[in-house]
């Protein structure tokens, strides 16, 4: 037996991502992760394109692979690769090129979710990283002037698709949705091993279909935005008086408290960022998703994603 082509996982965020690092990519379904977020981070994220050491980055790649088990599939997986969605992902075609100058012959697996809901979750990952910002604030996309901040462009899938189609080849890329793993999660790793050119079915046994990593209910966002006042982070570093550790146990006790059943029970199903998204970005991504839809291999569910339901 050989090694397999190294397969790279490059997000989006919000997409099952840390599902997929923890339940999927793993040995006993024919998986080696061969670098960690912060490994990755610092060879082809962080470093800025004047000091980005191209020769250091694939010697960390080549140096991994040596180390695969037979047999097993090496992979990265790593949603940062795509970019920071807070601020447009302006960084994902450098990052794009940085990964093919290190392993041309890479598979890349791109997955992703309905736009409305992804940009959703992703202003809930903000307020995780300490946002101040309301939904309105936020989704304003009125930057000053050298200034970025979010953008929905980066939810146009199909231009991202094309991106690493023609740096890796049509054929070197594949898409899955967070939609065909809630709907048949043994079908989605089988697309997923069928592409990486795992031999087999898929070993059900050691599948866990059950979550990770699920955001805190919207219904929420206003308290856990007024904890941030107190509690510092990437996104909101200015809170004032900064109450450090003690701020992220009071985030993550008031996220426990708002999914007690009692809470839930009173506020239902309410979804008032969806709400709000689904308004601000009504047929954005109409031609985008058609023309996503052209691009892939059937079988994926579109049936919610604008334009195609």
């Amino acid at each position: 037996m050989t090694t397999p082509p190294l397969l790279i996982h490059v997000g989006y965020h919000k997409t099952a991502t840390t599902w997929m690092q923890r339940r999927l990519f793993t040995p006993p379904l024919g998986y080696h992760p061969i670098m960690e977020h912060e490994t990755v981070f610092a060879h082809f994220v962080r470093p800025h394109m004047f000091e980005y050491d191209a020769a250091a980055a694939r010697a960390a790649v080549a140096k991994a692979l040596a180390e695969v088990p037979v047999g097993l599939t090496p992979v990265i997986s790593s949603e940062i690769l795509c970019g920071n969605p807070t601020y447009g992902s302006r960084e994902a075609l450098g990052i794009a090129r940085r990964l093919h100058d290190a392993a041309p012959g890479a598979r890349i697996l791109v997955t992703i979710r309905e736009q409305v809901a992804a940009i959703a979750s992703t202003y809930m990952q903000y307020l995780q990283r300490g946002g101040e910002f309301s939904a309105q604030a936020f989704f304003a996309e009125a930057p000053e002037v050298g200034w970025p901040v979010f953008n929905h462009a980066h939810f146009r899938y199909d231009r991202f698709v094309a991106m690493y189609a023609d740096l890796f080849g049509p054929d070197q890329v594949l898409v899955c949705n967070q939609e065909l793993l809630m709907r048949d999660h043994v079908g989605f790793a089988q697309r997923i091993a069928d592409f990486a050119g795992q031999p087999g079915p898929v070993n059900q046994a050691a599948l866990n279909p059950e979550r990770t990593g699920v955001s805190y209910p919207e219904y929420g966002a206003g308290l856990l935005r007024f904890i941030n006042n107190v509690r510092p982070g990437p996104a909101g570093p200015s809170a004032m008086p900064n109450l450090g550790s003690a701020g992220d146990l009071l985030y993550r006790a008031a996220g426990k408290l708002l999914r007690l059943d009692l809470v839930r029970s009173g506020f239902g199903n309410r979804k008032p960022v969806t709400d709000y998204v689904r308004k601000r970005y009504a047929g954005a991504f109409v031609d985008s998703n058609r023309a996503l839809a052209a691009m892939v291999q059937p079988g994926l569910p579109f049936e919610r994603y604008q334009g195609l339901g």
